[in-house]
C-alpha cells in the first residue's frame, strides 16, 4: 500500500500498551497489535516500543492494518519514523461451539506468550531491585503497615516473626484497618 495515500491519523500519539493500543475511529473503538506472523504479538516490538506514544496512520476504508510512527527527532523539530504495522488484534469466542478452526490453538499460543512474557518482566523487575538494592514484596509489605516507619518496621516484623498472641492481634487489626 503506498503509504502517501493514508490522509488519516490520529489526533494525538497514543500509547502503546502491553495489550497493544486502543482508538476510536468513526465513534467505533478498535483494538491493534503489532503482531508475528502466526498471529501472536511481537515480542521484540513490544520490548522496543511499550509505552511509548506513537502516531497511527490509516486507510478509514481498510482497517486491516494500522502504521505506527515514532516522533524522532529533527533538525527543526520532530519528524515521523515508521516503526511497526499493527493488526487487529485476535480476538477469542467464549463459547467452545463459537470457536473457529485453529482458534483454540492461537488461544493456547498466546496464553503461553503471555505467562512468557510476564515471567520475562518479573526476572527483569527482581534484576532492578537487585541493583538498585530494593525489594518490592517487603515493601509491599511495609505498605501494609499505618504508622511511622519505626513502627511499620516493629509491626511487620513482629507479624511476620509470629509475634505474641496480643500483640498479633493488634497487629492484624491495624493492618485492616488500612486496607
Amino acid at each position: 500500500e503506498d503509504l502517501a495515500t493514508l490522509t488519516y491519523r490520529s489526533s494525538k500519539p497514543i500509547h502503546y500498551r502491553k495489550e497493544g493500543l486502543r482508538m476510536t475511529i468513526s465513534g467505533v473503538q478498535h483494538h491493534f497489535e503489532v503482531l508475528t506472523d502466526e498471529d501472536l504479538p511481537c515480542s521484540e516490538f513490544r520490548a522496543e516500543h511499550l509505552g511509548k506514544k506513537l502516531v497511527v496512520k490509516y486507510d478509514p476504508e481498510d482497517l486491516d492494518q494500522v502504521y505506527l510512527y515514532d516522533l524522532v527527532p529533527a533538525r527543526g523539530g520532530k519528524r515521523e519514523e515508521l516503526v511497526g504495522i499493527a493488526r487487529p488484534k485476535p480476538t477469542f469466542a467464549r463459547a467452545l461451539s463459537d470457536r473457529s478452526e485453529g482458534e483454540a490453538e492461537l488461544m493456547r499460543k498466546t496464553l503461553a506468550f503471555r505467562d512468557k512474557e510476564r515471567e520475562r518482566y518479573k526476572k527483569e523487575m527482581d534484576r532492578i531491585d537487585r541493583q538498585a538494592g530494593t525489594d518490592r514484596e517487603w515493601d509491599y509489605v511495609m505498605g501494609a503497615f499505618p504508622g511511622s516507619s519505626k513502627q511499620k518496621m516493629n509491626d511487620a516484623e513482629s507479624w511476620l516473626q509470629g509475634g505474641d498472641s496480643d500483640d498479633e492481634e493488634d497487629t492484624m487489626q491495624r493492618v485492616l484497618r488500612s486496607l
